[in-house]
Formats: C-alpha cells, structure tokens, sequence
C-alpha cells in the first residue's frame, strides 16, 4: 500500500489484509501489509497483533499514529520499532511510556542472515516492480484510447453544445483593473490632502529643514526652538557658543547659538581620548600654551660627493618636475 497506487488498488489491498484478519482462509487473504506512511493513520481494522516499524519515524506524533493501528478498542497489541542508535525520538518514546517498554539487542549474525535473504529475492522484487511499471502503462494507454472513442462517437453532441461563458471578459477584466488602480490613487491623493490641512491648521506647514521659515505665529523656528528652552540653558548655551570655535562670524545670532549649544553637548557626551582624564569639552588651548608638532619622518641619506674643496657632504638629488606634495598625496591615495 502506497501512493503510487490507484484507489480501486488500495481498496483491493486493504480489503486483502482485512481478510487476512478477519477470514484467513479466504482466497484473497494476505496476513501481512506492507505499507508506507499512508497506513499511519486513519485505518481501523480489527485483530491487528503488531506494528513493526523498519525505518523509525520522525517525531513522536507519527509513532503514536503508527503503534495505534494496533490495540484498539482496550485490545492488546505490540509496536516493534528498529533503531540502530540512541537517538532523541528514543529517549521521548521512552519517557512517554517507561513502564511498558522493552528493549531487545539483535546480534550481527541474525542481521546477517536476513540480509542476505532479502538479497536473494532481489530478482522476484525487480521483476515484480517491471510488471507494475507495465500494468501503469497499458491502464494509461486504456484511458487515453476510451477518451478518443468518446469524442468520436459523440462528436455532433459535443460540437453542439453551447461555448462557455464568463462572467467576465477581457475588456470587463481590464476596465476594473483600470477602476481599482484610479480608485487608490484618488484615495491617495485625499489622504495627502488631508494631512496637508491638518499640518497647516497647526502650524507644520513649512519645509522641516529650514531653520529660518516662519512658523506658527510668524515666529522664526530657530527663534522658536530658542524659547523653547529654559532660562538657565539659554544662559548656559550662549556661555558655551561664545566660547566654542564653531560660533564665528559668518554665524551669529539665536540659530548659531542653539547649534553650537548642540554641538558642545555631543562633544560633551563622547568617550575621552587617550591620556585625557575627563570627556572632551569645547573649551580653548590655554594661551601660552605650546602645540605639539608632529614628529617628523627621518629622510635617508643620500651617497656622499666630494666638492671642490675636498669636503664631503651630502648630495642634493634634483627635485622632479611635478613631484610636489599634491602628487605624492594623490600616489599615496592609490
């Protein structure tokens, strides 16, 4: 029993096994039923003994599936199932029932001799798959051949039968394809509408990025953002604008201000650098204080040359047309 079989032939071979169970001495009785998941569940035949399960099952769902084909209706029954490791659908079935479990260890040899059994029926098994093979195609065949001997002995009915009709047709399917796609557009465009009066009755009218726009009440919005704030951190922004390098002179009035309070705060906040003790601030070098140059790089020596005078000394290397630092920054860079 499989999926590769025909209704009328999974009837023929449950009804086989039923038999098999119920009237073993009936002509079509067959004792045992070779089956694949599809046996798992939904069968209900009386007298099943055993389950025996060759190739474990996935998940514990599909074990109890299987070991319910048998002991039904407070019946006795047994699950045989084969493993060749511990794995962890092993220790679920044996937490899900310790007591009524038992374990059996098969010897090699034993293994041994059914395998050579099986392998001596091989034949009788590729023989019997080619006569399945056979049988699929002639049923096939039979099909296709009771198909044209219909159209042609009722071809005067068939061609009289009246052409189907949708309840659309192509033009109906466009034009509301057409309807539905101008219907969202338009609720589209008045939800837009809709937030554009929303945002000017309330004063969000103008572009977000400009900082000298007029808000509600004709107020500038940096000058709005500026009294938005306290009085002790207006004192405290402009305290930090006025000494901060950002606020010059090509910046200056209430937006300055804010911007360079902004930008001390961040500076404020950011992890100090190396041999710093606090957090970096904005706050100027102490005047007379000496700025530390770079060290810089040693040039190697070039061959000395004797002069006139027979002292030695270094020799000037002529300085290549374009070598200046522009080049040697753009020869660094690639």
């Amino acid at each position: 029993l499989h999926g590769g079989l025909t209704q009328p032939e999974r009837l023929f071979a449950l009804e086989a096994f039923r038999q098999g169970v119920v009237a073993p001495h009936s002509r079509i009785a067959c004792r045992f039923l070779v089956s694949t998941d599809l046996a798992a569940r939904g069968l209900d035949i009386d007298g099943v003994r055993a389950v025996i399960s060759y190739d474990p099952p996935r998940t514990l769902r599909e074990h109890i599936h299987r070991a319910g084909r048998t002991a039904r209706a407070g019946r006795e029954g047994r699950c045989l199932t084969f493993f060749d490791k511990v794995s962890g659908l092993l220790r679920e079935i044996v937490a899900h029932c310790p007591d009524r479990l038992l374990r059996r260890k098969i010897s090699p040899a034993v293994m041994e001799h059914f395998q050579e059994r099986v392998a001596s029926l091989d034949q009788d098994v590729q023989r019997i798959l080619a006569d399945e093979t056979v049988e699929r195609e002639i049923r096939n065949a039979e099909v296709e051949v009771e198909r044209a001997s219909n159209k042609l002995e009722h071809a005067d009915e068939i061609a009289g039968r009246p052409a189907r009709t949708w309840f659309q047709s192509a033009a109906d399917k466009k034009q509301a394809k057409t309807g539905a796609v101008s219907q969202m557009r338009a609720e589209s465009n008045a939800d837009h509408r809709r937030g554009m009066e929303a945002g000017k009755k309330h004063g969000r009218g103008a572009p977000a990025d400009d900082d000298d726009a007029p808000a509600a009440g004709g107020m500038k919005r940096s000058r709005k953002a500026e009294e938005a704030l306290t009085k002790t951190d207006r004192k405290h922004a402009h305290k930090i604008a006025r000494a901060s390098p950002k606020a010059t002179k090509t910046q200056s009035g209430p937006a300055a201000s804010v911007r360079a309070a902004v930008h001390a705060a961040k500076k404020s906040l950011r992890l100090p650098r190396a041999g710093m003790e606090g957090p970096m601030t904005a706050s100027k070098p102490a005047a007379g204080a000496r700025k530390h140059k770079k060290p810089s790089k040693p040039r190697a020596a070039g061959p000395k040359k004797a002069d006139k005078g027979g002292h030695f000394g270094v020799e000037k290397r002529p300085k290549k047309a374009g070598s200046g630092p522009k080049k040697r920054y753009l020869r660094r860079r690639k």
